[in-house]
């Protein structure tokens, strides 16, 4: 969602730089409408999605309504019609220190020949225009605020070139506005709705899912979510305050899901506000754009959905944490994904676990696998063959991923099209930029599931699929009963794409290298070689993510990130790292001694 925003306000900068060339076109009466089918919702969300981020940092409240007469669809100039909302909406936030800033969209009128003329308003609370300042703002080149200390920047170009496109489009612009009761900006275009029965919004009942709880302290964007959900079938009840939700709470048990906005807070505590509430109900948290202090991983149970709130986002996100119910599903049966051809797809990784089941996943999926265990074996194969896709570990001995990569690139000019995915238990954020920098053009983070590897092969070789419907984590959580051992059986299944034999195929490969794992970990650090312990810790946490072994997981992954920050091993944090590493070794160790012991007696 931030790439979509980023990619959204970039679009949006060329806009702001091709103001003086739309100006000249204008006044050169050679700017063109590109009229075409478009989404109102869809421009209204994507505006809004960019201004977020600036509304956020200054804690304006960002909302949208739109009227139940107006058309879904209609024939217009998408780009054109973006191009007025930010501006009418960016000058909004920039003149607005508190309070909000609304759009709304109605149906005005309807002429005989099936016409329709549509209103927009955006509508703020800050510091409002005089009657001087009314006379000039839609001239060229003018500001409401034209002094040398001006806080706002800009060409003062937006809002004249708005009032031509406005009346391009056969409609009127305007504004009310008094000093220091805020603005409303309207104008209107004539359109004609598209009426076809495909694109009317109609919404079906979403499984597992009847009655939300909203909480949201400000008033607008509660109304705003409230009715976006009404308007998916949803029933909602809406709450100011968390003690007027934790009252409601306390006495009804009549719901289904829980949407937490997470305000004035800061989202950690959000997060654990919705940690108290998840024996009742998943909860979805209504986050704020822009907030750099997100956590790295959410509990189960809990989702995230940038505000302001966009529909289909909505539903989307309730579909996917209500929808996927257990009731007469059986989670150890393996998902099942059918793709439109078969593929020659190269695996490269030295770790035999995690070969072993990318090799599963696909061939159950009826694609030719290959299977590299070095980066050696991956170049020899592409000299050997083309293959459609590549799955590339990061981290191997002798040469990484990262120079296998380059290398395959450089067999021929059919290799420097072919996707190449990284593959990689854990990667610091400045890691992550290496690897897309190196030549490869994803990467997927392990535990890989079925539907991440499903979703990234269909979006890189075009490939579509009937991607199968896993269960979620948080419905395996209400099925699964807390786990004391160190190994999770049921969810070592679910990592196995559902296939039992595989799992403890795995599982044993896992359990059998432990020995060697805990002696070289033991020695590289009693001998303070680095890279050794580096690779080592690496390469097992690789393993234990797809075996579900939570307490050894996090070991690694603590070790690991301390290791890649520092090369000193006589670190406080290093050699406590590698304590618990190898305290949950040997705990693993314990309990495959004690479950050998039971299989004897």
């Amino acid at each position: 969602e931030y790439l979509s925003t980023i990619e959204k306000s970039a679009q949006s900068l060329m806009t702001m730089l091709n103001d003086i060339l739309d100006f000249s076109r204008i006044e050169a009466g050679k700017l063109e409408l590109d009229n075409q089918q478009l989404s109102i919702r869809e421009v209204i969300d994507d505006v809004l999605a960019i201004m977020a981020p600036a509304a956020h940092h200054k804690s304006l409240e960002l909302a949208s309504f739109i009227y139940e007469d107006t058309p879904e669809d209609i024939i217009g100039d998408k780009l054109r019609l973006s191009q007025i909302l930010t501006n009418l909406v960016s000058n909004a936030i920039k003149f607005t220190s508190y309070g909000s800033v609304a759009i709304r969209v109605m149906l005005e009128q309807v002429d005989d020949s099936d016409v329709h003329t549509l209103k927009f308003t955006v509508t703020d609370t800050g510091s409002g225009l005089t009657s001087e300042q009314h006379s000039r703002i839609f001239n060229a080149f003018s500001q409401a605020d034209s002094s040398r200390t001006r806080q706002a920047g800009g060409t003062g170009l937006g809002l004249a070139i708005s009032k031509s496109l406005v009346e391009q489009m056969q409609g009127e612009i305007g504004l009310d506005s008094d000093l220091g009761r805020g603005s409303t900006f309207w104008f209107t275009i004539r359109a004609h709705p598209i009426k076809e029965e495909n694109v009317l919004f109609k919404p079906e009942p979403i499984t597992g899912c009847h009655h939300v709880l909203l909480y949201e302290p400000q008033e607008l964007s509660r109304l705003s979510i409230g009715h976006q959900a009404q308007s998916l079938g949803l029933k909602v009840t809406s709450f100011q305050s968390l003690d007027e939700l934790q009252t409601y709470v306390e006495n009804h048990h009549n719901y289904d899901l829980l949407l937490l906005s997470q305000g004035d807070d800061r989202l950690q505590r959000t997060v654990r506000i919705a940690e108290s509430y998840l024996t009742q109900s998943p909860v979805l948290i209504l986050a704020m754009a822009g907030n750099s202090n997100h956590p790295e991983t959410l509990p189960t149970g809990i989702h995230c959905l940038l505000k302001p709130v966009a529909r289909n986002k909505l539903l989307l996100a309730i579909q996917g944490m209500t929808s996927n119910t257990l009731s007469g599903t059986d989670v150890m049966q393996p998902a099942k994904a059918v793709f439109e051809k078969k593929l020659d797809i190269l695996i490269v990784d030295d770790n035999q676990v995690n070969l072993k089941l990318l090799e599963t996943i696909l061939l159950k999926m009826n694609q030719s696998v290959t299977t590299a265990h070095n980066g050696f074996e991956a170049i020899e194969y592409c000299h050997q063959k083309i293959f459609d896709l590549i799955l590339m570990d990061v981290q191997m001995p002798d040469i990484d991923g990262l120079e296998t990569t380059r290398r395959i690139r450089n067999i021929n000019n059919i290799y420097k099209r072919i996707p190449v995915i990284a593959v990689t238990a854990h990667a610091l954020p400045e890691e992550r930029k290496q690897i897309l920098q190196s030549g490869m053009d994803d990467y997927m983070t392990k535990p890989v599931n079925t539907r991440q590897l499903v979703t990234t092969i269909s979006h890189w070789t075009g490939n579509s699929v009937q991607a199968p419907d896993e269960p979620t984590e948080e419905n395996l959580s209400r099925q699964v009963k807390p786990n004391l051992s160190p190994i999770d059986v049921e969810k070592s299944i679910k990592l196995a794409a559902g296939n039992q034999e595989l799992a403890r195929e795995m599982l044993a490969m896992l359990l059998g290298g432990l020995p060697e794992d805990l002696q070289t970990i033991e020695e590289s650090f009693r001998n303070n070689l680095h890279e050794p312990l580096l690779d080592r810790v690496h390469r097992l946490h690789g393993a234990c993510r797809y075996c579900a072994a939570p307490r050894l997981l996090e070991a690694c992954l603590e070790l690991e990130t301390d290791l890649k920050h520092s090369a000193h091993l006589n670190a406080p944090n290093i050699i406590h790292g590698v304590e618990e590493v190898t305290r949950a070794i040997k705990e693993l160790l314990d309990w495959q001694r004690s479950k050998e012991a039971e299989a004897i007696a």
